[in-house]
């Protein structure tokens, strides 16, 4: 068997980008745990913490873009 030839990885962002969407997952985290936080304090209902979502597939995408430098 022979072996699958190379394949040349494409950064799109440098490491300013990159540090740039570390960042932005951070403070996407904080937010999200500042939220639950004050989700639970505040007694709402669970349906309320489906917001919380948003912060965290934001962390997740920067963080998986940072990661991968694309």
């Amino acid at each position: 068997m022979t072996p699958a030839p190379a394949v040349a990885v494409l950064r799109n962002i440098g490491p300013r980008g990159a540090a740039a969407r570390r960042r932005i997952a951070l403070v996407a985290v904080v937010v999200a745990a500042a939220a639950l936080i004050a989700l639970v304090l505040l007694d709402l209902p669970h349906r309320w913490r489906a917001l919380l979502f948003l912060p965290l597939w934001a962390a997740a995408l920067c963080g998986l873009q940072a990661a991968a430098a694309t």
